[in-house]
């Protein structure tokens, strides 16, 4: 009797199984698959959002970082899942992080014009656009399959809503983090000679092709001996106010040569036994922004590098409000209070 009911039941089992994988194939070759086809697999009625190829145009690091929270902040309003391009065209920020935690898929299906439609951000780079709320009320947009996203995005509103995601997905490699830390270490022994209270501050200053007379017409700037010798003796007076030892100001510019004859004639360089000025030289754009993120205290200048190196060290900042230029054609419609982050502090102070 034992014998009858396991031949039954192994009967049963094969039975189910036959008809599984009859289903499988047949699901597979209804939509004309075969296991040689590379096609993405994409589940029946999936909707999506990604970049315009419009949006990488030679950008780097920093407007990348803007243009991937745009994209993230689009798809959580939308329920849409977020892709990248397998092959994106003059490079992404693998460099910096690990982001393969948004799907990749072929170009051919990302840009298939038949798929998709191209959603562009109205009121130029720094202008939160509220298009991007809800672009599902044009019924058009919302019954493509794909919305690509062309724009910058470069506004906290953006940001501060999906926060919690850019932090899991900005998050410099181990390798980078101990080169950065064993820097830091290495100058509180040295510069710091091992005091046991020593504050950090993060500089970064860009210059080089904000210079080029093409970019200074059309807003772009650039900090001031007034703005370093200000921002620095700022937070000098905080931490000594709270009876740190030393302070080091650690410095990332293309221009270290400008920065460091400032340097020198700070107002404040009576008390440099109790200060030292530590340049990162040609150690890279990962490594600089990563030092930055880990300062007690940032102090940017223009441009998106800036921008990220002070959000993710989310500590007390300080930044120049002479970003863009006030009146030039980058500055139209330019809203401070929106693009940088509230708790930040702007230097020179506006009127």
């Amino acid at each position: 009797m034992s014998f009858i009911i396991k031949y039954v039941y192994v009967v049963a089992l094969a039975t189910i199984l036959i008809f599984l994988i009859t289903v499988y194939f047949a699901e597979n070759f209804k939509v004309g698959r075969n296991f040689l086809d590379s096609s993405p697999v994409t589940p029946p009625g999936s909707k999506y959002a990604s970049l315009d190829a419009c949006t990488f145009n030679s950008r780097r690091t920093g407007n990348l970082m803007f243009a991937l929270a745009g994209l993230l902040f689009v798809a959580q309003n939308t329920r849409r899942n977020p892709i990248l391009p397998t092959n994106i065209p003059y490079g992404w920020m693998d460099d910096y992080f690990n982001t393969s935690s948004i799907q990749r898929l072929p170009n051919e299906f990302v840009y298939d014009a038949n798929k998709t439609v191209v959603l562009k951000e109205r009121f130029g780079p720094f202008v939160y656009d509220p298009i991007f709320e809800n672009p599902h009320k044009n019924s058009t947009v919302e019954s493509k399959e794909i919305i690509l996203l062309c724009g910058y995005f470069q506004n906290y509103k953006y940001v501060e809503k999906i926060d919690k995601k850019l932090k899991m997905i900005f998050t410099f490699y181990n390798e980078t983090q101990s080169k950065v830390q064993n820097f830091i270490d290495h100058h509180k022994k040295t510069s710091a000679k091992n005091r046991s209270n020593v504050a950090t501050v993060g500089i970064h200053i860009r210059r080089g092709d904000f210079l080029i007379k093409f970019h200074r017409n059309r807003g772009f700037a650039v900090v001031d001996e007034n703005f370093i010798n200000s921002t620095v003796n700022y937070f000098y007076k905080l931490w000594t106010a709270k009876n740190v030892e030393f302070i080091l100001y650690f410095i990332a510019s293309e221009d270290e040569a400008w920065v460091n004859s400032v340097v020198k004639k700070l107002n404040f360089a009576r008390a440099l036994n109790k200060a030292a000025f530590v340049f990162s030289t040609s150690n890279g754009g990962p490594f600089d922004m990563c030092l930055i993120s880990m300062c007690d205290g940032v102090i940017t200048s223009s441009g998106s590098f800036s921008w990220w190196a002070g959000w993710l060290a989310n500590t007390t900042t300080i930044y120049f409000t002479g970003y863009p230029r006030k009146g030039s054609a980058l500055g139209e419609g330019f809203d401070r209070k929106t693009y940088q982050k509230p708790d930040w502090i702007g230097f020179p102070p506006e009127i």
